[in-house]
C-alpha cells in the first residue's frame, strides 16, 4: 500500500492560502469501503442523513414536537443531529480534498460555490410560493398543533415574508446564517429552511484552506497557539458571549464539529500508514455505545456516537465478518445512489413537502397526525427522489462541471 506524504512549507497568513497541498501518491482506501477517491461509506451516511432530514420536516409540519416523544421518534424528531453529523462529515472531505489536490484558493472557493449555489439559489427561489401556499394552508394544518405551536409557525412565515428583500440579498452571497436573531429574525431558516446549514458550510470554505494551512504547516507551538485559539472560539459560543443566531447557523456556533471532522481525517490518514488498533471500528463502537447513553441526557452527543461508528468503519483495514456486516447498509447501491443526490434531496424536499401537504390536507382533511404525517413521508420520498435525480443530472451537475472547467484553467504550474 502506497502512502501519502503531506509536503507542508512554512507560511503564514494568506501566503499559505496559495501554496501547494501536495500529496507524492494517491491514497488507496480499504478494499471494502473503496469507491474511486473517496470512501463509498461516506455517500451511504449522506443517503441516511438526508433520509432522516426529510421524516424530521415531516413530523414537524405534521405538528408533533419533540420534547412530547421519547425513544427512537425523539431522536428522528430532532433533525439537527443529522445536519451536526453532516458538519462532521463536511470537515473531514473538506480536510482530505484541501490535502489531496494541488489548487490555489481562488480555485477551491470557486469549485466549492459552484457545486453550492446552483441547486441552492434554483429552489429557493421555488420555495417562496411553496412557503405562501404552506402558510395559506396553515388553518387547515393547524388541528394538528397545539395552539402555542401554531402561533409560533404563523409568527415564522410572517418574518419570512416581511423581510423578503433582505433575505434574498442575504441568501445570494449565501451568508443568510450569520445574521443575529435580534437584526433578521428567522433569517438563516427563510422559506427554504434547510439553506441554513449551506449558509454554515460556506462559511467553512471561506475559511478552510487558511485552517488547514495553518494545521500543517510551521511549528508545533503555532500549532498549539491554533488549537488553543479554536478552543477560545468554542468557548465564545457556548457562554452566550455571542448574540445569537436561528438554528446556530453561524461558524462559531457548530465549529466544534467541524474541527472534530477535520481532525478525524488526519486520524484517518495516520491509519493508513500505522493502524491504530487491530479493530478500530470495534473499539469506537463500543466507545459510541457509551457515549450514546449519555445522549439521553446531552443529546448534543447523539452526532459525536453515529460519527464514531463510522469513522470506525473507516479507519477498518482488515476483513473480518463484523465489519463487512457493518459496511453493507452503506454501500448498498440504493444507499450510493441516494448519497449521490443527497444534496439535492436535502434541499428540495422542503418544497415538495409543502406542495404535497396542501394536496393531501384537501384530499383527506380528516386524517390522524400520525396517518397524515405517514402518507407524507411516504409522498415525500415518492416525488422528492426523482426530482432530486433531475436536478444532479440538470443542475447540480452542470456546477461540478463548471468549476472543474475552471480549475483546469487556472490550476497551477507543476513544481
Amino acid at each position: 500500500m502506497t502512502v501519502s506524504t503531506l509536503e507542508a512549507t512554512p507560511s503564514a497568513g494568506i501566503a499559505a492560502l496559495d501554496s501547494s497541498f501536495v500529496q507524492t501518491s494517491r491514497e488507496r482506501e480499504p478494499d471494502n469501503v473503496q469507491r474511486s477517491d473517496h470512501l463509498a461509506l461516506l455517500d451511504g451516511l449522506r443517503a441516511y442523513l438526508a433520509s432522516w432530514v426529510v421524516v424530521c420536516h415531516a413530523m414537524w409540519v405534521s405538528g408533533f414536537e419533540c420534547d412530547d416523544l421519547s425513544g427512537v421518534c425523539a431522536v428522528v424528531c430532532r433533525g439537527a443531529h443529522a445536519v451536526d453529523v453532516f458538519v462532521l462529515l463536511s470537515g473531514f472531505v473538506i480536510f482530505k480534498l484541501l490535502d489531496a489536490r494541488k489548487e490555489t484558493y481562488g480555485v477551491f472557493i470557486v469549485r466549492r460555490f459552484l457545486r453550492l449555489f446552483p441547486v441552492y439559489i434554483l429552489l429557493f427561489l421555488l420555495a417562496i410560493p411553496a412557503s405562501q401556499i404552506a402558510q395559506n394552508d396553515l388553518a387547515l394544518s393547524s388541528r394538528y398543533f397545539t395552539h402555542a405551536h401554531a402561533s409560533e409557525v404563523a409568527l415564522q412565515f410572517q418574518e419570512w415574508f416581511r423581510n423578503i428583500g433582505w433575505h434574498a440579498v442575504l441568501h445570494l452571497v449565501m451568508l443568510h446564517g450569520v445574521v443575529p436573531h435580534s437584526i433578521l429574525p428567522e433569517g438563516p431558516g427563510a422559506f427554504l429552511e434547510p439553506a441554513w446549514s449551506i449558509s454554515l458550510e460556506w462559511q467553512f470554505y471561506l475559511i478552510a484552506p487558511l485552517a488547514y494551512a495553518l494545521a500543517v504547516s510551521g511549528s508545533a507551538t503555532r500549532r498549539v497557539i491554533v488549537n488553543l485559539a479554536a478552543l477560545l472560539l468554542f468557548v465564545l459560543a457556548t457562554s452566550g458571549a455571542l448574540p445569537a443566531v436561528d438554528f446556530g447557523a453561524a461558524l462559531p456556533f457548530h465549529a466544534e464539529y467541524f474541527y472534530l471532522g477535520a481532525a478525524s481525517y488526519f486520524l484517518y490518514k495516520r491509519n493508513l500508514h500505522t493502524p491504530i488498533s487491530e479493530s478500530p471500528a470495534l473499539v469506537l463502537l463500543i466507545i459510541s455505545l457509551f457515549v450514546f447513553q449519555l445522549g439521553h441526557r446531552y443529546p448534543g452527543l447523539i452526532p459525536l456516537c453515529i460519527w464514531g461508528v463510522v469513522l470506525g468503519l473507516s479507519l477498518e483495514r482488515g476483513a473480518n465478518p463484523w465489519t463487512r456486516w457493518a459496511v453493507k447498509p452503506f454501500v448498498h447501491p440504493i444507499a450510493q445512489y441516494v448519497g449521490r443526490i443527497s444534496y439535492s434531496l436535502y434541499l428540495c424536499h422542503m418544497v415538495l413537502l409543502f406542495v404535497l401537504q396542501h394536496v393531501l390536507l384537501r384530499v383527506a382533511p380528516d386524517l390522524s397526525r400520525t396517518a397524515h404525517c405517514a402518507w407524507l413521508v411516504a409522498l415525500t420520498f415518492a416525488v422528492s427522489i426523482p426530482a432530486s435525480a433531475f436536478l444532479f443530472r440538470y443542475v447540480e451537475s452542470v456546477g461540478i462541471r463548471l468549476g472543474q472547467v475552471f480549475a483546469k484553467r487556472n490550476q497551477p504550474a507543476t513544481a
